[in-house]
């Protein structure tokens, strides 16, 4: 586990072996400290109000909360290396010890548990992208858009090397490796508009195609394997048939006949 911490200093010789005063944790990277069991075969976790937890840098408010260090805990030299000319920016650690207790029996100790956690003033930044590696998505009159990748994935979350949601980031998307479905209505009629941005759009899309999707936030990258579905349109509504009335008729026949020219 990584927690960030917010520090602003302008670093000398002179300072760089001063103390830090006391740090906070930005609300959208604060950290509870949770420990979790095993109760006839099932995972659990053990209320807070069992844990008695400690450690020498981070204190711990209203019995699991981690908001920051305590004044004087670090140095600079905890979080830049001193022997690097531009003061190279690295992972300051501090262990957490968990004891858990009876509450029943005088606070009886039942067992405990240590973690290192790594203390880090690095900005936060895009770092990776977390959602499914294959999926299949619904066209609708043969068209794909971001919105469909998103909804029909169930979504792409950007995160930052804290594992935190990196909500500013701009995701593009890109389509390689495109494999048309040899059996499709119309031949050759895939086409990718604002191919590599965040406005990219399929059209020309049926039902066993299948093509790659890059998906980026500045740095972070996932690449994910995706086949067309069944169009919206595939289907037959108060007896009318969306099928050939909407789909094949409106749009599929005339990407055949542009195909053929």
């Amino acid at each position: 586990m990584k927690l960030v911490i917010l520090v602003v200093v302008g670093l000398t010789p002179a300072t760089i072996g001063n103390t830090v005063g006391e740090v906070n944790v930005p609300d959208t990277h604060k950290r509870s400290v949770e420990v979790t069991g095993t109760y006839n075969g099932v995972s659990v976790s053990i209320p807070s109000v069992y844990l008695k937890v400690t450690a020498s840098k981070l204190p711990v408010e209203d019995g699991t909360e981690i908001k920051g260090t305590t004044t004087g805990a670090l140095k600079w030299s905890d979080l830049y290396d001193a022997t690097t000319a531009r003061y190279i920016r690295k992972d300051a650690s501090d262990t957490i010890k968990v004891t858990i207790v009876d509450l029943d029996n005088n606070e009886e100790v039942i067992d405990s548990t240590s973690k290192t956690v790594a203390l880090s003033d690095a900005k936060p930044k895009a770092t990776t992208i977390e959602g499914k590696a294959s999926f299949t998505v619904t066209p609708e009159e043969a068209v794909i858009t971001v919105k469909k990748i998103e909804d029909g994935s169930g979504g792409y979350k950007v995160k930052d090397q804290y594992g935190v949601d990196f909500t500013t980031a701009t995701k593009t998307y890109r389509v390689t490796n495109i494999a048309e479905n040899a059996d499709a209505y119309a031949a050759n009629s895939f086409k990718v508009a604002g191919n590599d941005s965040k406005d990219m759009e399929i059209s020309g899309a049926e039902r066993g195609d299948k093509f790659t999707l890059v998906i980026k936030a500045d740095n972070a990258e996932l690449t994910v394997e995706v086949t067309v579905g069944a169009d919206v349109q595939s289907n037959i509504e108060d007896a009318t048939n969306n099928y050939l009335d909407e789909l094949i008729k409106d749009v599929l026949e005339k990407l055949r006949q542009d195909g053929l020219n």
